[in-house]
């Protein structure tokens, strides 16, 4: 059985002198549909402008999120799956 040299330096790599450029990634968001959407309910008079202003004021505040309102949204998603 041949006995292999040993290599007693580590293999080096030359390396560039600028690491290369990163390509930074961007999120996008589209809202044209949504926007579209909006623009139609607006225009058919299906959203209530007090209740959608009153929501936001208790999002704003933190006072919109309860246990109750989760727990009605859980079931609601339970429902809405098993269907």
């Amino acid at each position: 059985m041949p006995v292999s040299k040993i290599a007693t330096q580590p293999v080096s790599k030359q390396l560039p002198a600028e690491p290369p450029k990163q390509l930074r990634a961007m999120d996008r968001l589209e809202t044209a549909p949504a926007s579209s959407l909006t623009k139609t309910m607006q225009a058919s008079g299906d959203i209530r402008v007090d209740l959608v202003q009153s929501i936001k004021q208790q999002i704003a505040a933190g006072t919109y999120e309860t246990e109750t309102r989760l727990a009605q949204a859980v079931d609601r998603l339970f429902e809405e799956l098993n269907r």
